[in-house]
């Protein structure tokens, strides 16, 4: 019988060990500070949405005016009336972008008439939101469907904005098309989602104390 050969097992060197070593040390300590920035923000956040200077603008004499007088429900409903036309306007446009009405205008046709009335109607509601909202800052900044709202309604503007000022101005005959391409009809998609998620966080800001 023949003997049995052992294969000996490769030598690491010392160096190639120590540097093992301190690149998994390295790796960790990278994981460490990226939980600690990670960490770090959110005090930040969580420190800056209970700043005392909320409660300051809850107690501006105009603060108090709007919220013990009549003027706090007159503001809410022309609030209301201008987000549904914001909304309103918004939804014909989605729609021809889905390709599910108004066929008969062009994309830019139907934009240019009803982008004024967007952008008039959204400043008179950022006006009286801002009216509503300095009456309760405090409680407003920490309500979930406040903040929720307001995280989709960047969203929408952004998706809006991505739409008039890279997609808009390069619309080459498709505008006029029955059946619309599938980046207009996402961007439609996602527009009526956005702003749905907006009136109902909106509507739920007064449900939650």
């Amino acid at each position: 019988m023949s003997a049995r050969r052992t294969v000996p097992l490769p030598v690491i060197p010392r160096a190639a060990k120590r540097s093992r070593g301190i690149s998994r040390q390295t790796a960790q300590i990278k994981v460490q500070n990226e939980n600690y920035r990670t960490g770090g923000r959110l005090v930040v956040i969580a420190d800056f949405l209970r700043a005392p200077f909320w409660i300051e603008i809850e107690n501006w004499p105009l603060s108090w005016e709007i919220g013990g007088t009549w003027l706090f429900p007159f503001i809410e409903s022309i609030h209301v009336i201008t987000i549904s036309m914001v909304v309103g306007s918004i939804l014909f446009v989605d729609l021809r972008l889905l390709g599910l009405a108004a066929m008969r205008y062009s994309i830019r046709d139907l934009s240019r008439e009803l982008i004024p009335w967007t952008w008039g109607a959204f400043v008179i509601s950022t006006i009286t939101g801002l009216g509503m909202f300095i009456t309760r800052a405090a409680s407003h900044v920490l309500n979930p469907a406040f903040q929720w709202k307001m995280i989709l309604l960047v969203l929408a503007g952004a998706n809006m904005a991505w739409f008039h000022y890279r997609i808009y101005r390069h619309l080459d005959g498709s505008e006029h098309m029955t059946e619309t391409p599938p980046q207009l009809k996402i961007i439609g998609s996602l527009s009526l989602f956005l702003w749905a998620g907006v009136v109902l966080a909106g509507r739920w800001v007064g449900h939650i104390v």
